[in-house]
């Protein structure tokens, strides 16, 4: 029996640098026998204090992260790289207490984001071979639950969002490692029910109460929470439907949709199952207005903005099914319905482009200007991208040592490492010198991709004459100051000499440029095709007469199949369905069992999500209103008309007595002018006035 003393921190007071030194040389070297001791099982078993001495130092380095033990964080690391590589062959380990549901949480909870694919090969022979593992998570999903559920309150205080965060980050890189475990909880409708409750109930009142509060510290912490709880509903959606087809989100982005190395092709009830979980999650949001992400969102509409979930699904769609799945189409259409009603996606892809910039300035920092500085070339940076993979699990090996081992195995890091660390590496790589340092470039840059090189990485203030001047010829072929490359072979003193007049004029190059803009125009005219889909409208198909064409010709016209938008058939009855009961088309399970539903299936020969998709799509239609006019103007019944014809209509006023002969002369005095001749001689004497001059 070998003792370890359990881990303490340098950060704990009453501890001298030389008594922390002499301890951590203690744990150090009893993980190397570990890792150096044949058998790894009966090596386990002879340190009774190993689990002590894993649970206080997993505690304090999730703990204490600015204080992290780099070179115990390795060693613990290859112990549990090694024992895990060895639970197929040693059954003694199946029981080590190291691999118990808490210590795995928190190695996963370390290691998850270090090195994922090493991290996943370990969960994978650890669910393979001990059977207990799975079982113990799968119980404790209950009690998970329940801590999720427990949180009433409509403001959290920031005790309860620690207590959140604390378990989500657990859960977060358990579901990352294990796939398997991650199908567990997903299989629990209550788990998923207390996930959801917990982030569009007190999660979003408390992101609403701080709005237009100037609590910095807290808006963070509700925003990690959120996050974390985005995290773990993707790393879900991925173990169920994504890992199932062979595809896994990226871990650090997770709008990349990559390949696993395990290829799957799912099935029908994959497909099924996520179209039942997102569309009863959309149903039960109860979207109606817009919202703002990671504040008043719910949780649906936050996993669509910050991981693309509905282009993860039209890449599957599309890779796997050619792009003619309809309830993945349908999903596709329905989260960017999703996307639509939310406020802040611009702000959300600016951010991000931002930390993206960041981080690659971080990863990559700008090197000294040196003209003397080779230029490596792609299979060189390559190889050191792997030699560094191996160098931090292996810091005291030199580069040029792990350069030849990549070279023998041809650029497996995980077959080299497992080499390494069962010491069974070929002779001719056994008797090198293991410190042996990398070659360096020889390769030099000529002069001008120096000045280039010296150009592009100058490091210029604010204030420097370069950055502010204005010039016309700022940004041409022939500026320097740009960091371009100049080709001499273009510069030339003087006027450039042409050579002869009959060189001259035997210059074929402007006919050839004049022929090539000439094919140009040509094959812009054509560039955009002609529509026509509509012109085969009313042309009969069908076979062709062979007597109707020139002899000899033998052309047989196949009949082609017209495909016509049902929607566009059956427009007035979904419309008029949609005017009279709109719930009919609602994305439930209910309204798809009515019998309005089903009758309308059976009038129109439409599928469900055809139905919806109409729904939708008719809501977003500018011309809604004027269809619904057109609908309600006249309903294709026409009135029948009376066979018998109506007798005229009398006039129901009394009709006018006649007049007297004293009220007909009356009249006719006094309406002298409306007729006859009366006024000729009265006109004659005015003309006649008009034409003499006036007396004397």
């Amino acid at each position: 029996m070998i003792a370890i003393p359990p881990y303490v921190p340098r950060s704990v007071a009453g501890i001298s640098h030389d008594e922390w030194d002499i301890a951590h040389r203690l744990w150090a070297g009893s993980i190397q026998d570990l890792l150096l001791a044949e058998s790894i099982g009966a090596a386990i078993s002879d340190f009774p204090d190993l689990p002590q001495f894993l649970d206080t130092f997993f505690t304090a380095q999730l703990s204490e992260p600015e204080y992290a033990d780099i070179e115990l964080l390795r060693l613990v690391f290859l112990l549990y790289v090694r024992a895990t590589a060895s639970l197929a062959a040693d059954s003694a380990l199946a029981s080590a207490d190291m691999f118990t549901p808490d210590r795995l949480l928190n190695f996963a909870t370390l290691y998850t984001k270090a090195n994922i694919k090493v991290v996943r090969n370990c969960f994978q022979q650890i669910t393979d071979n001990i059977t207990d593992v799975l079982e113990q998570y799968t119980q404790s999903i209950g009690t998970i639950t329940e801590f999720y559920a427990s949180f009433n309150r409509q403001v959290l205080t920031d005790a309860e969002l620690h207590q959140i965060l604390a378990l989500s980050t657990g859960l977060d890189a358990l579901f990352s490692a294990s796939t398997s475990i991650a199908q567990a909880f997903e299989s629990s409708q209550d788990f998923i029910t207390s996930l959801v409750t917990l982030y569009d109930g007190p999660l979003k009142q408390t992101a609403i109460d701080l709005r237009n509060k100037n609590e910095k510290d807290k808006v963070r912490l509700v925003r990690s929470t959120k996050l974390t709880l985005l995290s773990i509903f993707n790393n879900l959606i991925d173990a169920s439907f994504f890992s199932q087809f062979g595809y896994a989100t990226n871990l650090h982005d997770w709008e990349v949709l990559e390949k696993r190395e395990d290829s799957a092709d799912g099935n029908l009830e994959t497909i099924h199952h996520l179209n039942n979980m997102l569309l009863d999650l959309i149903e039960r949001s109860g979207i109606d207005t817009s919202v703002t992400s990671l504040i008043d969102a719910p949780l649906i509409i936050d996993v669509e903005i910050e991981a693309m979930l509905g282009n993860k699904i039209s890449k599957v769609n599309r890779e796997k099914f050619h792009g003619e799945d309809e309830q993945l189409e349908f999903l596709v259409l329905s989260m960017e319905h999703l996307r639509a009603m939310c406020t802040t996606t611009e702000s959300h892809q600016r951010r991000k482009q931002q930390m993206k910039s960041l981080k690659s300035t971080l990863q990559a920092p700008r090197p000294t200007p040196a003209v003397t500085t080779p230029q490596p070339d792609e299979s060189y940076i390559k190889m050191t991208i792997l030699i560094s993979q191996i160098t931090d699990l292996f810091p005291d090996l030199g580069a040029g040592f792990v350069e030849a081992c990549l070279m023998h195995y041809g650029g497996n890091v995980e077959q080299v490492t497992n080499q390494l660390l069962e010491d069974s590496l070929p002779p001719n790589l056994a008797t090198m010198d293991r410190t042996l340092a990398r070659k360096p470039m020889t390769a030099e840059q000529p002069a001008d991709e120096q000045v280039s090189t010296v150009m592009s990485n100058l490091s210029l203030s604010d204030d420097s004459q370069l950055r502010t001047r204005r010039n016309i010829f700022d940004n041409d072929e022939f500026d320097v100051f740009a960091g371009k490359k100049v080709q001499t072979q273009q510069i030339h003193r003087g006027k450039q000499n042409r050579g002869t007049a009959d060189k001259l004029l035997d210059d074929k190059s402007f006919i050839q440029s004049e022929k090539a803009n000439l094919l140009e125009r040509i094959a812009n005219i054509y560039e955009d095709e002609i529509d026509d889909t509509y012109d085969d409208v009313g042309m009969p198909t069908g076979k062709v007469d062979l007597g109707a064409v020139e002899d000899g010709s033998e052309d047989v016209v196949r009949e082609r199949k017209t495909e016509i938008d049902p929607g566009i058939i059956h427009e007035s009855d979904l419309v008029h369905a949609f005017v009279n009961n709109i719930t009919i088309f609602d994305r439930s399970a209910a309204s798809r069992r009515s019998p309005q539903r089903a009758q309308l299936r059976k009038a129109t020969n439409m599928t469900d999500e055809q139905l919806e998709g109409w729904s939708i799509m008719f809501s977003r239609n500018p011309r809604k209103q004027r269809i619904l006019d057109k609908y309600a103007l006249w309903d294709g019944q026409q009135s029948e008309l009376q066979d018998a014809p109506s007798a005229p209509k009398q006039n129901e006023r009394n009709p006018r007595p006649p007049k007297t002969p004293t009220q007909e002369r009356n009249y006719k005095d006094k309406n002298k002018a409306k007729m006859a001749n009366h006024s000729r001689k009265k006109m004659h004497d005015k003309k006649i006035g008009r034409s003499m001059p006036p007396p004397s």
